[in-house]
């Protein structure tokens, strides 16, 4: 087992993919879905910008229902 596989990094990982996973389900329910590469970079902004892990994914989750499309892009 090397230094960063420990038993607390792969639970670590494994909870950062349920939410992934989480994410990009409902990102694929709404009209005109965004990718999964921008679900995910969305996710790492509102991550940069909050101390609150949990609080960053309800943002994302929110912004996902309402429609969230990326700058630039027409509806």
């Amino acid at each position: 087992m090397s230094d960063f596989d420990t038993p607390l990094t792969r639970a670590r990982r494994a909870h950062l993919d349920a939410i992934r996973d989480e994410m990009h389900a409902l990102a694929a329910t709404v009209t005109r879905p965004p990718t999964r590469v921008q679900v995910d970079d969305l996710w790492a902004h509102v991550r940069q910008h909050t101390d609150d892990g949990e609080q960053a994914r309800r943002l994302v989750l929110s912004a996902l229902r309402l429609g969230w499309r990326p700058m630039g892009e027409q509806a």
